[in-house]
């Protein structure tokens, strides 16, 4: 269990920074979701996190939830 625990930390990690060195302010990105993706526009990127505008608001997404559209 701990070894899949261990996998599953960097898996994320590994996606965190494969979307960090891939996004900018301004770029056009999907928040990807358990059944879904939604559309949005990057407005600031965090550590961790990245504001995203999407339908009018704008959220705070981990990095491991955003794709490059």
């Amino acid at each position: 269990m701990s070894e899949l625990n261990e996998l599953s930390a960097y898996t994320n990690t590994i996606k965190t920074r494969s979307a960090k060195d891939s996004i900018s302010v301004g770029d056009k990105v999907f928040v990807v979701q358990k059944t879904k993706r939604t559309l949005g526009t990057v407005t600031k990127v965090n550590i961790k996190k990245a504001i995203v505008d999407m339908r009018g608001r704008s959220y705070s997404v981990p990095l491991s939830m955003i794709e490059a559209a």
